[in-house]
Formats: structure tokens, C-alpha cells, sequence
């Protein structure tokens, strides 16, 4: 007979529940991906949560509670294609780096700029982003990562280094996947 267990996501964000799932025996929940919407999961209604799909995979079952690991998220591309307009430049970024904590980490960014802008100009907007997220990733570890990513203070933190280079409309992280 098949029993409820409660999925709860991990301390770094506050251990709230996530779902319910049920299982026939609690081993059949372990590698289980659960992915959820950010806007529900936060509470926060903003545009871009509402397109955010977080996911958790269930790493262990105790008693009636399954404890999940946040293993990534991803913007949808519906939301890229409301935000990406004509006459703009878009560079896309992708990165494999290490946090402090040892954990692998693939991040893909997208870069929009206000105003179309040479291919020169654009290498280099990507080979500093490249630069400045494996030197921010030395000094933090992954659950920190996870959440300043989401509070989209990395994101801040680019614009504020890049628009040295060119001016910068908006950087999200389409994409953040925990590495095996």
C-alpha cells in the first residue's frame, strides 16, 4: 500500500514543503526530481518568478518527510522572447566553475544591452562575465550561490562590473544546473 511523504526543500531555504508525493516504499522517492514554480515556492509575483521553474531532487526519507537537494533552475524561454527586443544585442554566456564548497556548477547567462554593439564588444562583455563569476564562485559556497542567484544579486553585481565595458538593459541566468 502506497503512503504520503511530505518534500520539503533544503535548510538554506528554510526547509519550507514543497509537496506531497506518494510511494509504494520510501527507497522508489530517492533521485526523484520535483521541479516547482518560484512565484509559488517564494511567495514573490514578479515577472520574471512567474517564469522561473525550480527543481529539487529527493536525496533522503526520514520517517514521513523526504529531504530534497536544490539541484537548479531554468527561465522559460517564453519569458527570454518577452524581454529580447529589436535593435538590441543578446550574448549568451555559458560557464562550467566550482564553488567554494567543491560543488561543479553550469550557469548559462544572457546579456541584453540597450543598443546593438560590435561582435568585438560583445566577446568582450562575455570573456569578462567568464572572468568575474569564476572569481565570485571562489568565495561562495553553493546554497549561497543558489539563493543570491535567485534574489538576482549576481546579476547586480555583473551589471555593475560590465557597464565599464558597455552599457548593460539586464542579465538573467537562464540557467543554473548542479553538476555531478
Amino acid at each position: 500500500m502506497k503512503s504520503w511523504y511530505k518534500i520539503v526543500a533544503p535548510p538554506y531555504f528554510e526547509s519550507k514543503e514543497i509537496g506531497e508525493t506518494a510511494a509504494a516504499d520510501p527507497k522508489l522517492l530517492t533521485n526523484r526530481i520535483i521541479p516547482i514554480n518560484y512565484a509559488f515556492f517564494s511567495g514573490n509575483y514578479t515577472q520574471s518568478s512567474v517564469y522561473t521553474k525550480l527543481r529539487f531532487r529527493i536525496v533522503n526519507v526520514n520517517g514521513e518527510v523526504a529531504e530534497t537537494e536544490y539541484i537548479g533552475h531554468r527561465i522559460s524561454d517564453a519569458y527570454l522572447k518577452t524581454i529580447v527586443r529589436r535593435r538590441r544585442s543578446v550574448i549568451h554566456t555559458i560557464l562550467d566553475a566550482e564553488t567554494k564548497d567543491g560543488k561543479k556548477v553550469r550557469l548559462w547567462f544572457v546579456i541584453l544591452t540597450p543598443k546593438k554593439i560590435s561582435t568585438k564588444k560583445q566577446t568582450d562583455i562575455r570573456n569578462k562575465t567568464v572572468e568575474l563569476i569564476r572569481e565570485y564562485l571562489k568565495q561562495k559556497n553553493y546554497p549561497t550561490l543558489a539563493k543570491e542567484i535567485l534574489e538576482e544579486k549576481v546579476q547586480s553585481f555583473l551589471i555593475s562590473h560590465l557597464k565599464k565595458i558597455n552599457p548593460i538593459a539586464r542579465i538573467e541566468v537562464k540557467k543554473l544546473e548542479l553538476r555531478k
